[in-house]
C-alpha cells in the first residue's frame, strides 16, 4: 500500500509541526501544555491520553480492537492499522478542531511581527553595511 505523506501525517507520526511541545521547544509559543490542561501536548499524549480527543480515539481503538489489543506502538499502528490511524489523523485536520489550531493565532502574530521587522530593518541594515564597507575602504587608503 502506498502511503500519501502529507504535512499532517508527518506531524502525527514524527511530532514535527503544529504540536505544542515542538513549537515550545523552538520558543514559538509560550507553553507546551495541551488544551485539556493535563500535560504537555505531544504526539503520544494526543493519540493515547488527551481527554479532548476521546471520541476520535474511540474510533481508532474500535478499528484496532477488531484484530488486536490496544494500545499499540506508533510503528505498529502506522504499518498494520494505517486506515483507522489515517481516519484519526483526518479528524485532527479539521479547522474547527481547536486541539492543533489553538495557537495558530499566536503563530500568525509572531510571523507578522517577523515580517514587519524584516521589512523595517532590512533597508537600514543594507545602508549600515554599505557605510561600514566604505569606511573600511577609506581606512585602507
Amino acid at each position: 500500500m502506498k502511503i500519501k505523506v502529507t504535512p499532517i501525517f508527518t506531524m502525527m507520526t514524527k511530532g514535527h509541526g503544529n504540536i505544542k511541545s515542538y513549537l515550545h521547544r523552538f520558543k514559538i509559543i509560550e507553553s507546551p501544555t495541551c488544551l485539556c490542561g493535563t500535560t504537555e501536548q505531544t504526539i503520544h499524549h494526543l493519540i493515547f491520553q488527551c481527554e479532548l480527543l476521546g471520541k476520535e480515539r474511540d474510533k481508532l481503538i474500535s478499528g484496532v480492537s477488531k484484530t488486536d489489543y490496544w494500545p499499540l506502538s506508533n510503528n505498529r499502528m502506522i504499518s498494520e492499522y494505517f486506515i483507522p490511524f489515517s481516519k484519526f489523523i483526518q479528524e485532527q485536520v479539521r479547522e474547527e478542531n481547536p486541539i492543533l489550531y489553538s495557537h495558530k493565532t499566536q503563530l500568525n502574530i509572531k510571523l507578522s511581527l517577523l515580517q514587519y521587522y524584516n521589512n523595517m530593518f532590512r533597508p537600514k541594515l543594507s545602508a549600515i553595511l554599505k557605510m561600514a564597507d566604505n569606511l573600511g575602504r577609506n581606512m585602507l587608503l
